[in-house]
Protein backbone atom coordinates (compact mmCIF):
# COMPACT_ATOMS: atom_id res chain seq x y z
CA UNK A 1 0.00 0.00 0.00
CA UNK A 2 1.21 3.50 -0.87
CA UNK A 3 2.90 5.32 2.01
CA UNK A 4 2.78 2.34 4.38
CA UNK A 5 5.96 0.53 3.20
CA UNK A 6 9.43 1.58 4.41
CA UNK A 7 12.73 0.94 2.64
CA UNK A 8 15.52 0.03 5.10
CA UNK A 9 19.12 0.20 3.82
CA UNK A 10 22.69 -0.21 5.19
CA UNK A 11 21.79 -3.49 6.90
CA UNK A 12 24.64 -5.89 7.90
CA UNK A 13 25.04 -9.22 5.98
CA UNK A 14 23.94 -11.16 9.07
CA UNK A 15 20.52 -9.43 9.21
CA UNK A 16 17.44 -11.67 9.17
CA UNK A 17 13.75 -10.97 8.53
CA UNK A 18 12.76 -12.04 12.07
CA UNK A 19 15.20 -9.60 13.65
CA UNK A 20 13.99 -6.75 11.48
CA UNK A 21 10.34 -7.53 12.30
CA UNK A 22 11.09 -7.65 16.03
CA UNK A 23 12.76 -4.22 15.84
CA UNK A 24 9.91 -2.48 13.99
CA UNK A 25 7.08 -4.22 15.93
CA UNK A 26 8.10 -2.09 18.93
CA UNK A 27 6.65 0.88 17.08
CA UNK A 28 3.39 -0.76 15.96
CA UNK A 29 1.84 -3.88 14.40
CA UNK A 30 3.81 -4.98 11.31
CA UNK A 31 1.83 -6.29 8.34
CA UNK A 32 4.80 -7.58 6.27
CA UNK A 33 8.60 -7.60 6.71
CA UNK A 34 11.43 -9.25 4.71
CA UNK A 35 15.15 -8.85 3.97
CA UNK A 36 16.50 -9.19 0.41
CA UNK A 37 19.18 -11.96 0.26
CA UNK A 38 21.78 -13.15 -2.28
CA UNK A 39 20.85 -15.96 -4.64
CA UNK A 40 22.00 -19.34 -3.33
CA UNK A 41 22.86 -17.99 0.14
CA UNK A 42 21.16 -16.42 3.15
CA UNK A 43 23.44 -13.40 3.28
CA UNK A 44 21.65 -10.06 3.30
CA UNK A 45 22.23 -7.76 0.34
CA UNK A 46 22.05 -4.74 2.69
CA UNK A 47 18.42 -3.65 2.41
CA UNK A 48 14.87 -4.79 3.22
CA UNK A 49 11.19 -3.70 3.33
CA UNK A 50 8.77 -3.20 6.22
CA UNK A 51 5.00 -2.64 5.74
CA UNK A 52 2.77 -1.19 8.48
CA UNK A 53 -1.03 -1.05 8.78
CA UNK A 54 -1.36 2.57 9.93
CA UNK A 55 0.28 5.82 8.78
CA UNK A 56 0.87 6.89 12.38
CA UNK A 57 3.17 3.93 12.93
CA UNK A 58 5.08 4.76 9.71
CA UNK A 59 5.77 8.31 10.91
CA UNK A 60 6.91 7.08 14.31
CA UNK A 61 9.28 4.53 12.73
CA UNK A 62 10.90 7.23 10.56
CA UNK A 63 11.70 9.26 13.68
CA UNK A 64 12.56 6.57 16.24
CA UNK A 65 14.28 3.68 14.39
CA UNK A 66 17.84 4.66 13.46
CA UNK A 67 20.05 1.69 14.49
CA UNK A 68 20.01 -2.09 13.96
CA UNK A 69 22.18 -4.14 16.37
CA UNK A 70 24.51 -1.20 16.95
CA UNK A 71 24.81 -0.25 13.24
CA UNK A 72 23.28 2.91 11.80
CA UNK A 73 20.60 2.31 9.17
CA UNK A 74 18.64 4.50 6.76
CA UNK A 75 14.84 4.35 6.87
CA UNK A 76 12.83 5.99 4.08
CA UNK A 77 9.38 5.59 2.51
CA UNK A 78 9.52 3.12 -0.36
CA UNK A 79 8.66 4.47 -3.82
CA UNK A 80 6.54 2.76 -6.46
CA UNK A 81 8.54 0.93 -9.15
CA UNK A 82 7.76 2.25 -12.65
CA UNK A 83 7.54 -0.44 -15.33
CA UNK A 84 9.62 -0.09 -18.55
CA UNK A 85 7.14 0.18 -21.43
CA UNK A 86 9.79 0.47 -24.21
CA UNK A 87 9.93 -3.31 -24.62
CA UNK A 88 6.23 -3.42 -25.38
CA UNK A 89 6.48 -0.87 -28.21
CA UNK A 90 8.19 -3.36 -30.51
CA UNK A 91 5.19 -5.62 -30.58
CA UNK A 92 2.64 -5.41 -33.26
CA UNK A 93 -0.06 -3.01 -32.14
CA UNK A 94 -2.55 -4.31 -34.73
CA UNK A 95 -2.33 -7.90 -33.48
CA UNK A 96 -2.81 -6.68 -29.92
CA UNK A 97 -5.84 -4.61 -30.85
CA UNK A 98 -7.40 -7.61 -32.63
CA UNK A 99 -6.78 -9.84 -29.66
CA UNK A 100 -8.30 -7.26 -27.33
CA UNK A 101 -11.41 -7.01 -29.50
CA UNK A 102 -11.82 -10.79 -29.64
CA UNK A 103 -11.21 -11.35 -25.92
CA UNK A 104 -14.01 -10.30 -23.59
CA UNK A 105 -13.08 -7.65 -21.12
CA UNK A 106 -12.51 -9.02 -17.64
CA UNK A 107 -14.09 -7.10 -14.85
CA UNK A 108 -11.54 -6.20 -12.24
CA UNK A 109 -12.62 -7.26 -8.80
CA UNK A 110 -10.66 -5.42 -6.17
CA UNK A 111 -10.95 -7.21 -2.85
CA UNK A 112 -10.11 -4.52 -0.37
CA UNK A 113 -9.14 -6.14 2.88
CA UNK A 114 -9.64 -3.95 5.91
CA UNK A 115 -8.08 -4.73 9.23
CA UNK A 116 -9.45 -3.35 12.47
CA UNK A 117 -6.85 -3.05 15.19
CA UNK A 118 -8.53 -2.76 18.58
CA UNK A 119 -6.35 -1.81 21.48
CA UNK A 120 -6.93 -2.15 25.26
CA UNK A 121 -8.89 -5.37 24.85
CA UNK A 122 -9.72 -7.73 27.72
CA UNK A 123 -11.24 -11.21 27.71
CA UNK A 124 -12.28 -11.32 31.37
CA UNK A 125 -15.81 -12.21 32.41
CA UNK A 126 -16.60 -14.57 29.54
CA UNK A 127 -16.47 -12.22 26.55
CA UNK A 128 -14.63 -9.54 24.55
CA UNK A 129 -14.65 -6.14 26.27
CA UNK A 130 -13.36 -2.71 25.18
CA UNK A 131 -12.94 -0.13 27.96
CA UNK A 132 -15.41 -2.04 30.14
CA UNK A 133 -18.10 -2.42 27.45
CA UNK A 134 -19.19 -5.82 26.13
CA UNK A 135 -18.59 -6.31 22.39
CA UNK A 136 -20.82 -8.49 20.23
CA UNK A 137 -18.73 -10.04 17.43
CA UNK A 138 -20.26 -11.96 14.49
CA UNK A 139 -18.92 -13.18 11.14
CA UNK A 140 -19.58 -10.74 8.28
CA UNK A 141 -21.70 -11.96 5.35
CA UNK A 142 -22.48 -10.59 1.88
CA UNK A 143 -25.72 -8.82 1.03
CA UNK A 144 -27.11 -11.85 -0.78
CA UNK A 145 -26.40 -14.09 2.21
CA UNK A 146 -27.94 -11.53 4.55
CA UNK A 147 -31.13 -11.47 2.45
CA UNK A 148 -31.26 -15.28 2.55
CA UNK A 149 -30.82 -15.29 6.31
CA UNK A 150 -33.73 -12.90 6.70
CA UNK A 151 -36.05 -15.11 4.68
CA UNK A 152 -34.72 -18.34 6.18
CA UNK A 153 -37.00 -19.74 8.87
CA UNK A 154 -35.39 -20.84 12.10
CA UNK A 155 -36.54 -24.24 13.29
CA UNK A 156 -38.14 -24.00 16.68
CA UNK A 157 -37.75 -26.91 19.10
CA UNK A 158 -40.83 -29.09 19.25
CA UNK A 159 -42.45 -30.61 22.34
CA UNK A 160 -43.94 -29.18 25.50
CA UNK A 161 -41.36 -30.47 28.00
CA UNK A 162 -38.49 -28.18 26.80
CA UNK A 163 -35.93 -30.98 27.10
CA UNK A 164 -33.42 -29.02 25.00
CA UNK A 165 -32.98 -26.66 27.98
CA UNK A 166 -31.95 -29.51 30.30
CA UNK A 167 -28.37 -29.37 28.94
CA UNK A 168 -27.98 -25.61 29.59
CA UNK A 169 -25.31 -25.09 32.24
CA UNK A 170 -23.92 -28.64 31.93
CA UNK A 171 -20.16 -28.90 32.50
CA UNK A 172 -18.45 -32.24 31.94
CA UNK A 173 -15.23 -33.31 33.63
CA UNK A 174 -12.15 -33.03 31.41
CA UNK A 175 -13.48 -30.18 29.25
CA UNK A 176 -12.12 -26.63 29.07
CA UNK A 177 -15.05 -25.29 31.09
CA UNK A 178 -14.14 -27.69 33.94
CA UNK A 179 -10.62 -26.25 34.33
CA UNK A 180 -10.19 -24.78 37.81
CA UNK A 181 -13.43 -26.30 39.20
CA UNK A 182 -12.88 -27.87 42.63
CA UNK A 183 -13.50 -31.58 43.19
CA UNK A 184 -16.38 -30.86 45.59
CA UNK A 185 -18.17 -28.65 43.04
CA UNK A 186 -17.64 -31.24 40.31
CA UNK A 187 -19.14 -33.97 42.51
CA UNK A 188 -22.18 -31.76 43.19
CA UNK A 189 -22.68 -31.15 39.48
CA UNK A 190 -22.56 -34.88 38.73
CA UNK A 191 -25.06 -35.62 41.51
CA UNK A 192 -27.51 -32.93 40.29
CA UNK A 193 -27.22 -34.25 36.72
CA UNK A 194 -28.12 -37.79 37.85
CA UNK A 195 -31.11 -36.53 39.82
CA UNK A 196 -32.30 -34.51 36.83
CA UNK A 197 -31.98 -37.53 34.54
CA UNK A 198 -34.06 -39.66 36.93
CA UNK A 199 -36.78 -37.02 37.37
CA UNK A 200 -37.18 -36.45 33.64
CA UNK A 201 -38.17 -40.09 33.18
CA UNK A 202 -41.59 -39.05 34.51
CA UNK A 203 -43.70 -37.60 31.68
CA UNK A 204 -45.34 -35.10 34.05
CA UNK A 205 -41.99 -33.38 34.74
CA UNK A 206 -40.91 -30.62 32.32
CA UNK A 207 -38.16 -27.97 32.16
CA UNK A 208 -39.30 -24.40 32.87
CA UNK A 209 -38.29 -21.70 30.38
CA UNK A 210 -38.27 -18.80 32.83
CA UNK A 211 -37.52 -20.31 36.27
CA UNK A 212 -33.92 -20.89 37.39
CA UNK A 213 -32.54 -23.06 40.18
CA UNK A 214 -29.30 -21.80 41.76
CA UNK A 215 -27.16 -24.19 43.84
CA UNK A 216 -23.89 -23.85 45.79
CA UNK A 217 -24.73 -20.43 47.25
CA UNK A 218 -22.99 -19.10 50.39
CA UNK A 219 -25.01 -19.08 53.61
CA UNK A 220 -24.79 -15.27 53.88
CA UNK A 221 -26.57 -14.55 50.57
CA UNK A 222 -30.14 -13.29 51.08
CA UNK A 223 -33.01 -12.43 48.71
CA UNK A 224 -31.91 -8.81 48.10
CA UNK A 225 -28.33 -9.73 47.24
CA UNK A 226 -29.50 -12.49 44.89
CA UNK A 227 -31.91 -10.14 43.09
CA UNK A 228 -29.12 -7.58 42.62
CA UNK A 229 -26.81 -10.32 41.26
CA UNK A 230 -29.45 -11.45 38.74
CA UNK A 231 -30.11 -7.90 37.52
CA UNK A 232 -26.37 -7.33 37.03
CA UNK A 233 -26.11 -10.62 35.14
CA UNK A 234 -28.59 -9.39 32.48
CA UNK A 235 -25.99 -6.66 31.63
CA UNK A 236 -28.34 -3.71 31.94
CA UNK A 237 -30.96 -4.82 29.41
CA UNK A 238 -34.23 -2.91 29.47
CA UNK A 239 -37.52 -4.44 30.53
CA UNK A 240 -36.00 -7.09 32.83
CA UNK A 241 -38.55 -8.18 35.41
CA UNK A 242 -37.96 -10.78 38.13
CA UNK A 243 -41.24 -12.31 39.29
CA UNK A 244 -39.75 -14.49 42.05
CA UNK A 245 -36.45 -14.47 43.90
CA UNK A 246 -36.30 -16.62 47.01
CA UNK A 247 -33.47 -18.21 48.98
CA UNK A 248 -34.68 -21.45 50.57
CA UNK A 249 -34.22 -21.54 54.36
CA UNK A 250 -34.65 -23.95 57.26
CA UNK A 251 -38.11 -23.67 58.83
CA UNK A 252 -36.72 -23.74 62.36
CA UNK A 253 -35.22 -20.39 63.42
CA UNK A 254 -31.58 -20.31 64.48
CA UNK A 255 -30.63 -18.50 67.75
CA UNK A 256 -33.98 -16.76 68.00
CA UNK A 257 -33.81 -15.12 64.58
CA UNK A 258 -36.95 -14.73 62.50
CA UNK A 259 -35.40 -16.24 59.39
CA UNK A 260 -33.80 -19.66 59.46
CA UNK A 261 -30.39 -20.55 58.10
CA UNK A 262 -29.97 -20.67 54.33
CA UNK A 263 -30.01 -24.13 52.74
CA UNK A 264 -27.56 -23.09 50.00
CA UNK A 265 -29.96 -23.01 47.03
CA UNK A 266 -32.55 -20.62 45.62
CA UNK A 267 -35.19 -20.16 42.92
CA UNK A 268 -35.60 -17.18 40.58
CA UNK A 269 -38.25 -16.62 37.91
CA UNK A 270 -38.00 -14.11 35.06
CA UNK A 271 -40.81 -12.82 32.90
CA UNK A 272 -38.93 -13.47 29.62
CA UNK A 273 -37.00 -16.59 28.59
CA UNK A 274 -34.20 -14.56 26.95
CA UNK A 275 -33.38 -12.75 30.20
CA UNK A 276 -33.30 -16.03 32.15
CA UNK A 277 -30.94 -17.57 29.56
CA UNK A 278 -28.55 -14.58 29.71
CA UNK A 279 -28.48 -14.70 33.52
CA UNK A 280 -27.81 -18.45 33.53
CA UNK A 281 -24.88 -18.24 31.10
CA UNK A 282 -23.31 -15.34 33.00
CA UNK A 283 -23.62 -16.68 36.58
CA UNK A 284 -23.07 -20.42 35.99
CA UNK A 285 -19.50 -21.52 36.83
CA UNK A 286 -18.35 -17.88 37.20
CA UNK A 287 -15.30 -17.77 39.52
CA UNK A 288 -15.53 -13.98 40.04
CA UNK A 289 -18.85 -14.02 41.94
CA UNK A 290 -18.13 -16.13 45.06
CA UNK A 291 -14.53 -17.16 44.36
CA UNK A 292 -12.89 -19.96 42.33
CA UNK A 293 -13.46 -22.61 45.05
CA UNK A 294 -17.26 -22.01 45.28
CA UNK A 295 -18.70 -21.47 41.84
CA UNK A 296 -22.48 -21.16 41.42
CA UNK A 297 -24.35 -24.05 39.75
CA UNK A 298 -27.29 -22.68 37.72
CA UNK A 299 -29.82 -24.65 35.68
CA UNK A 300 -33.41 -24.36 34.51
CA UNK A 301 -35.83 -25.59 37.16
CA UNK A 302 -37.84 -28.81 36.80
CA UNK A 303 -41.62 -28.43 37.31
CA UNK A 304 -44.41 -30.96 37.96
CA UNK A 305 -47.63 -30.48 35.96
CA UNK A 306 -49.76 -32.13 38.67
CA UNK A 307 -48.58 -29.80 41.42
CA UNK A 308 -49.03 -26.76 39.18
CA UNK A 309 -52.64 -27.81 38.48
CA UNK A 310 -53.30 -28.17 42.22
CA UNK A 311 -51.84 -24.70 42.76
CA UNK A 312 -54.07 -23.21 40.05
CA UNK A 313 -57.17 -24.85 41.57
CA UNK A 314 -56.24 -23.44 44.99
CA UNK A 315 -55.91 -19.94 43.53
CA UNK A 316 -59.25 -20.27 41.74
CA UNK A 317 -60.98 -21.35 44.95
CA UNK A 318 -59.56 -18.42 46.87
CA UNK A 319 -60.74 -16.04 44.14
CA UNK A 320 -64.22 -17.57 44.23
CA UNK A 321 -64.35 -17.14 48.00
CA UNK A 322 -63.36 -13.50 47.66
CA UNK A 323 -66.07 -12.95 45.04
CA UNK A 324 -68.72 -14.65 47.19
CA UNK A 325 -67.76 -12.45 50.15
CA UNK A 326 -68.03 -9.33 48.01
CA UNK A 327 -71.44 -10.46 46.72
CA UNK A 328 -72.82 -10.94 50.26
CA UNK A 329 -72.00 -7.29 50.97
CA UNK A 330 -69.81 -7.68 54.02
CA UNK A 331 -68.48 -4.45 55.59
CA UNK A 332 -64.91 -5.63 54.99
CA UNK A 333 -64.97 -4.47 51.36
CA UNK A 334 -63.53 -1.04 51.98
CA UNK A 335 -61.03 -2.24 54.60
CA UNK A 336 -57.42 -2.67 53.44
CA UNK A 337 -55.83 -6.10 53.46
CA UNK A 338 -54.22 -6.87 56.80
CA UNK A 339 -51.01 -8.76 57.41
CA UNK A 340 -50.72 -11.87 59.56
CA UNK A 341 -49.74 -9.94 62.72
CA UNK A 342 -52.53 -7.38 62.25
CA UNK A 343 -55.10 -10.14 61.65
CA UNK A 344 -54.02 -11.90 64.88
CA UNK A 345 -54.32 -8.65 66.90
CA UNK A 346 -57.73 -7.87 65.40
CA UNK A 347 -58.96 -11.37 66.30
CA UNK A 348 -57.72 -10.90 69.88
CA UNK A 349 -59.48 -7.55 70.23
CA UNK A 350 -62.65 -9.01 68.74
CA UNK A 351 -62.69 -11.82 71.34
CA UNK A 352 -61.87 -9.46 74.23
CA UNK A 353 -64.60 -6.91 73.49
CA UNK A 354 -67.65 -9.15 74.30
CA UNK A 355 -65.96 -10.48 77.45
CA UNK A 356 -65.26 -6.94 78.74
CA UNK A 357 -68.87 -5.79 78.42
CA UNK A 358 -70.43 -8.19 81.01
CA UNK A 359 -67.47 -7.57 83.33
CA UNK A 360 -68.19 -3.85 83.36
CA UNK A 361 -71.88 -4.43 84.10
CA UNK A 362 -71.11 -6.81 87.00
CA UNK A 363 -68.44 -4.45 88.37
CA UNK A 364 -71.06 -1.77 88.76
CA UNK A 365 -73.16 -4.14 90.91
CA UNK A 366 -70.07 -4.93 93.03
CA UNK A 367 -69.50 -8.52 91.90
CA UNK A 368 -66.43 -9.91 90.10
CA UNK A 369 -66.77 -12.85 87.69
CA UNK A 370 -64.66 -15.94 88.38
CA UNK A 371 -62.34 -16.70 85.42
CA UNK A 372 -60.99 -20.02 86.66
CA UNK A 373 -57.63 -21.06 88.08
CA UNK A 374 -54.69 -19.11 86.69
CA UNK A 375 -51.02 -19.99 87.12
CA UNK A 376 -48.05 -17.71 86.66
CA UNK A 377 -44.90 -18.98 85.04
CA UNK A 378 -42.24 -18.72 87.72
CA UNK A 379 -38.77 -18.58 86.23
CA UNK A 380 -35.89 -19.61 88.48
CA UNK A 381 -32.92 -17.25 88.37
CA UNK A 382 -29.29 -17.62 89.39
CA UNK A 383 -27.19 -14.77 90.76
CA UNK A 384 -23.84 -14.24 89.07
CA UNK A 385 -20.71 -12.95 90.87
CA UNK A 386 -21.19 -9.60 89.06
CA UNK A 387 -24.54 -9.14 90.79
CA UNK A 388 -26.54 -9.77 87.64
CA UNK A 389 -29.19 -12.42 87.33
CA UNK A 390 -29.74 -14.93 84.60
CA UNK A 391 -32.25 -17.67 83.92
CA UNK A 392 -31.48 -21.02 85.51
CA UNK A 393 -30.70 -23.71 82.99
CA UNK A 394 -32.45 -26.94 83.93
CA UNK A 395 -30.54 -30.19 83.64
CA UNK A 396 -31.73 -32.48 80.89
CA UNK A 397 -32.93 -35.97 81.89
CA UNK A 398 -30.33 -38.72 81.65
CA UNK A 399 -32.64 -41.05 79.72
CA UNK A 400 -35.80 -41.14 77.69
CA UNK A 401 -38.89 -43.22 78.26
CA UNK A 402 -40.63 -44.38 81.46
CA UNK A 403 -39.16 -43.90 84.92
CA UNK A 404 -36.59 -46.52 86.03
CA UNK A 405 -36.96 -47.49 89.70
CA UNK A 406 -34.10 -48.39 92.01
CA UNK A 407 -35.12 -52.03 92.26
CA UNK A 408 -35.08 -52.40 88.44
CA UNK A 409 -31.70 -50.73 87.79
CA UNK A 410 -29.26 -53.02 86.02
CA UNK A 411 -31.90 -55.61 85.23
CA UNK A 412 -32.59 -56.49 81.64
CA UNK A 413 -36.25 -56.86 80.95
CA UNK A 414 -37.05 -59.92 78.91
CA UNK A 415 -39.41 -59.33 76.05
CA UNK A 416 -42.74 -61.21 76.22
CA UNK A 417 -42.81 -64.24 73.91
CA UNK A 418 -44.60 -63.68 70.67
CA UNK A 419 -47.78 -65.69 70.39
CA UNK A 420 -48.13 -67.57 67.13
CA UNK A 421 -50.99 -66.46 64.98
CA UNK A 422 -53.88 -68.89 65.51
CA UNK A 423 -55.21 -70.59 62.46
CA UNK A 424 -58.85 -70.37 61.45
CA UNK A 425 -59.87 -73.71 63.05
CA UNK A 426 -58.01 -72.98 66.28
CA UNK A 427 -59.60 -69.56 66.46
CA UNK A 428 -63.08 -71.07 66.13
CA UNK A 429 -62.35 -73.61 68.86
CA UNK A 430 -61.09 -70.91 71.23
CA UNK A 431 -64.17 -68.85 70.55
CA UNK A 432 -66.44 -71.77 71.40
CA UNK A 433 -64.53 -72.40 74.66
CA UNK A 434 -64.83 -68.78 75.65
CA UNK A 435 -68.57 -68.77 74.96
CA UNK A 436 -68.97 -71.94 77.09
CA UNK A 437 -66.99 -70.42 79.96
CA UNK A 438 -68.96 -67.18 79.99
CA UNK A 439 -72.33 -68.94 80.69
CA UNK A 440 -71.41 -70.54 84.08
CA UNK A 441 -69.83 -67.32 85.19
CA UNK A 442 -73.20 -65.65 84.99
CA UNK A 443 -74.76 -68.50 87.02
CA UNK A 444 -72.00 -68.25 89.62
CA UNK A 445 -72.62 -64.59 89.84
CA UNK A 446 -76.31 -65.23 90.41
CA UNK A 447 -75.57 -67.85 93.15
CA UNK A 448 -73.30 -65.46 95.03
CA UNK A 449 -75.91 -62.74 95.15
CA UNK A 450 -78.55 -65.24 96.27
CA UNK A 451 -76.35 -66.61 99.08
CA UNK A 452 -75.55 -63.13 100.25
CA UNK A 453 -79.23 -62.28 100.34
CA UNK A 454 -80.01 -65.42 102.37
CA UNK A 455 -77.30 -64.56 104.89
CA UNK A 456 -78.70 -61.09 105.37
CA UNK A 457 -82.20 -62.51 105.89
CA UNK A 458 -80.94 -64.97 108.53
CA UNK A 459 -79.09 -62.23 110.36
CA UNK A 460 -82.22 -60.13 110.38
CA UNK A 461 -84.30 -63.07 111.74
CA UNK A 462 -81.78 -63.73 114.52
CA UNK A 463 -81.93 -60.11 115.63
CA UNK A 464 -85.75 -60.15 115.73
CA UNK A 465 -86.56 -63.67 116.98
CA UNK A 466 -83.31 -64.60 118.70
CA UNK A 467 -81.09 -67.59 118.04
CA UNK A 468 -83.06 -70.76 117.19
CA UNK A 469 -82.17 -74.12 118.74
CA UNK A 470 -81.96 -77.30 116.73
CA UNK A 471 -81.02 -77.50 113.06
CA UNK A 472 -78.37 -75.18 111.60
CA UNK A 473 -79.48 -71.97 109.91
CA UNK A 474 -78.61 -73.17 106.47
CA UNK A 475 -81.01 -76.21 106.68
CA UNK A 476 -84.03 -74.36 108.20
CA UNK A 477 -86.93 -73.36 106.00
CA UNK A 478 -87.22 -69.77 104.94
CA UNK A 479 -89.68 -67.58 106.79
CA UNK A 480 -91.12 -66.15 103.61
CA UNK A 481 -91.99 -69.57 102.17
CA UNK A 482 -95.76 -70.27 102.38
Amino acid sequence: MAGLTLFVSRLPPSARSEQLEELFSQVGPVKQCFVVTEKGSKACRGFGYVTFSMLEDVQRALKEVTTFEGCKINVTVAKKKLRNKSKEKGKNENSESLKKELKPKKTKVTDKKARLIIRNLSFKGGGLKLDGRQLKVDLAVTRDEAAKLQTKKVKKPTGTRNLYLAREGLIRAGTKAAEGVSAADMAKRERFELLKHQKLKDQNIFVSQTRLCLHNLPKAVDDKQLRKLLLNATRGERGVRIKECRVMRDLKGVHGKIKGQSLGYAFAEFQEHEHALVALRHINNNPEIFGPQKRPIVEFSLEDRRKLKIKELRIQRSLQKMKSKSMTGEPQQNQPELGKDQQWKAAQNHTQEPSQAPLQQKGKAGSISWTGFQTKAEVEQVELPDGKKRRKVLVLPSHRGPKIRLRDKGKVKSLPPKKPKPQINQWKQEKQKLSSKQAPRKKAKGNKTENRFNQLVEQYKQKLLGPSKGAPLAKRSKWFDS
